[in-house]
């Protein structure tokens, strides 16, 4: 045989191809990733019992509302559409009081998530298995999304899928891991159009790992045309029908310095609102993962550069090439849930140092834990906001039927809102005003919208000059990644009575600057 049609050698399989399937080797670790399993599905569950914020009415009045068909669902042109979200509150129809159940996807999703990221991380042993499943399971980032109608948890879902796949793909090349691949990667892409440069990251890796195992160009091109085509295929159809007509919601216009550090700190579950805390912790967090994916590298596994691609070199090329106006932490949901992947393959690297490295392994996960305990606690029992018990306060307070709100003649946040919870206020009736000199009675209640947290809202309104004052009576907050805090003001018609709350200004405000979020 000559010399250029000579194999080279393959390297051991196991470091990067599928591991062998996950085991648990005592009763005692079978009876814990249960219990984490439900600890998992109960926070999640109980996260989803709050109301809908903006994005997901959105989703569910305008997208799936206005469907006339499944068809549809795919054709609305709008990057807040999460097409099988969408699909799921297509099909269920108007539940009325019952929208948790919009969010059984998702739930779902989040749930079977803890259990992939403990079945993948196995190869690296039992440690990192538990450690993925204790990480995942509490990550308060994880939580938030796994709890509302957004495709986020479902792409993570999903990626954790095509990866396993592919493990199994390549170890095995069979059609049946090959289509469930392509199938993960198509489904991924349909929870969220950020999957596609996760797909890409997985391709770079299938090739770099081919080469490195002496595949030969011909059989390299041919695995990778049976993964790619079908997928990239369906990619052209999507863009034909939807995507290159998509349009954006709007939001707000955050620095991207800013998006990044905040996703970094949430990889801990660290939130704050001290900037150099923040850049503090942002900064350890890379320290670390960066250390995780070194040392990957030193034990000749493949993985160093799936890692850094999925966490680092992907989420940065797309942002610095997009440059996007809107950019929110969520975006980087996948780079995420592929950090606490590495920090359970580092935790299982310190445990075997010895019982030092089993001492500081276990404070370490301790310490992640509690720290997504903290706004994770708050946010289970503050909510994404509270807008049926303003709603609740404004008819307790209004004798009459109908119940007159101000507006400044645009759909804002509030008047989405109030024509989505509305329909729960029995026998009641909401009008909205918009605010004009010749108005002989001016509305009785006034409210604006806020994402900040919390929100310090202004103590009252000039109505109108010399008619009256809108007070401020009550502010209905919010707490967590999403969501929307309230305030509500009560007309009181005399100019002295408020004007110790009054603030300068003779026009009905707007919402407050930097609250317009989209997807």
């Amino acid at each position: 045989m000559s010399k250029s049609k000579a194999k080279r050698p393959v390297p051991n399989s196991s470091r990067s191809a599928a591991p062998p399937a996950p085991r648990l080797e005592s009763p005692r670790l079978t009876i814990g990733f249960a219990v984490v399993l439900a600890l998992a599905a109960t926070v999640r569950i109980w996260a989803a019992m709050d109301e809908f914020w903006l994005d997901e009415i959105w989703s569910l009045l305008d997208f799936a509302g206005r469907a006339r068909s499944p068809a549809e669902v795919f054709l609305c042109h709008h990057d807040n559409n999460h097409y099988l979200v969408t699909l799921w509150m297509y099909l269920l129809g108007p539940l009325q009081a019952n929208w948790p159940m919009y969010r059984i996807p998702s739930i779902a999703a989040g749930i079977g998530t803890v259990a992939l990221a403990a079945q993948y991380a196995r190869r690296w042993g039992t440690v990192a298995a538990a450690a993925a499943a204790v990480l995942t399971a509490t990550s308060f980032y994880l939580i938030t999304y796994a709890s509302e109608a957004r495709g986020y948890a479902l792409e993570g879902f999903f990626a954790l899928a095509a990866l396993l796949a592919l493990d199994r793909f390549l170890a095995t090349r069979t059609i049946a891991s090959n289509l469930v691949f392509v199938a993960a990667a198509i489904l991924g892409t349909l929870s969220h159009l950020t999957f596609v440069t996760f797909f890409l990251v997985m391709l770079i890796w299938t090739a770099f790992t081919l080469y490195k195992r002496g595949e030969s160009w011909p059989r390299l091109a041919r695995v990778l045309a049976q993964l790619s085509i079908p997928v990239l295929l369906f990619f052209v159809a999507l863009f034909l029908v939807d995507v290159r007509y998509m349009v954006l919601g709007g939001g707000t216009s955050q620095s991207i310095r800013h998006v990044v550090v905040n996703a970094l700190a949430l990889e801990v579950g660290f939130v704050s609102k001290s900037v150099w805390l923040l850049v503090s912790v942002a900064l350890a967090v890379v320290v670390t993962l960066l250390t995780a994916i070194a040392l990957l590298w030193r034990d000749k596994s493949d993985l160093w550069l799936l890692f850094l691609l999925a966490v680092f070199v992907a989420p940065g090329i797309a942002v610095t090439l997009a440059q996007p106006e809107f950019l929110y932490e969520r975006y980087f949901y996948l780079s995420v849930l592929m950090g606490l992947l590495l920090l359970s393959y580092l935790a299982a690297r310190i445990w075997r140092v010895g019982l030092g490295g089993r001492v500081a392994a276990c404070a370490g996960i301790a310490l992640l834990v509690a720290a997504n305990a903290i706004p994770t606690s708050r946010f289970l029992l503050v909510g994404r906001g509270q807008f049926t018990s303003l709603l609740e306060y404004v008819a307790d307070h209004t004798p009459e039927r109908e119940i007159s709100l101000a507006s400044d003649g645009r759909r804002t946040r509030a008047v989405v809102y109030t024509q989505f919870y509305a329909r729960y206020l029995k026998d009641r009736r909401i009008r909205f005003e918009e605010l004009k000199p010749e108005m002989k009675h001016l509305p009785e209640w006034m409210m604006l919208g806020s994402g900040d947290q919390p929100y310090l809202a202004p103590a009252g309104y000039e109505a109108m000059e010399g008619r009256g004052q809108y007070r401020l009576v009550h502010v209905f907050p919010h707490s967590g990644l999403s969501g929307m805090s309230f305030a509500l003001y009560h007309l009181s018609e005399s100019p002295e009575e408020g004007s110790a709350a009054s603030a300068s200004g003779n026009d009905l405000p707007g919402e407050t600057p930097g609250d317009k979020r989209r997807d």
